[in-house]
């Protein structure tokens, strides 16, 4: 049964078919038991919300064509799986500190399967690098490491002592240290 208030928009043709004629041209009417191969069709491929919108409404209409699209796109399994790819933010360059050990890149990865934590810092301008394995992982045990292990060397300790107030250390933002 034809709604009343598009009624006046389509005509029935000899051949049974009826078309929508509106400011797209004609348009096959679709009846209710065809929607779902109609869409289906006009999904194949799985070209995603917008195209299967496009091909349908290049033939064929019915009232809410533009929701049940959306709907069937929505909740098909080949297209939640495969997905739209996200897109990735450029890669900011960081500027090149003056000199070694000013700026210093820090961060913790892990529970390993072991259960053991890695804790890595890098020099942004020498790019050296400094790591530690960790059993757990606490604030103290990191301002531990940074002042043991990590400026073990002349040159750290030179560094360590003079330019403390100078060094800027940045971290990713992941695994907190958690305070004992």
């Amino acid at each position: 049964m034809i709604n009343s208030k598009i009624r006046s928009d389509i005509t029935c043709e000899e051949s049974r078919k009826c078309v929508k004629a509106d400011f797209m041209g004609s348009r096959i009417v679709i009846p209710d038991k065809l929607r779902k191969q109609t869409l289906q069709l006009a999904h194949e491929g799985h070209q995603g919300i917008v195209k299967t919108k496009l091909r349908l409404r290049e033939k064929v209409w019915w009232p809410g064509i533009d929701q049940d699209a959306e709907n069937l796109v929505k909740s098909c399994r080949a297209c939640q799986v495969v997905g739209p790819v996200p897109k990735q933010e450029p890669i900011k360059r960081t500027q090149l500190p003056d000199g070694p050990w000013q700026d210093l890149c820090a961060d913790l990865m892990g529970p390993f399967p072991t259960g053991e934590y890695v804790f890595v810092v890098v020099d942004y301008y020498s790019r050296w690098q400094e790591v530690a394995i960790l059993k757990s992982v606490t604030t103290d045990k990191i301002i531990r490491l940074y002042k043991c292990n990590f400026m073990s060397t002349v040159i750290n300790f030179v560094i360590w002592k003079f330019w403390l107030s100078s060094v800027k250390v940045i971290k990713s933002n992941g695994y907190p240290a958690i305070r004992d």
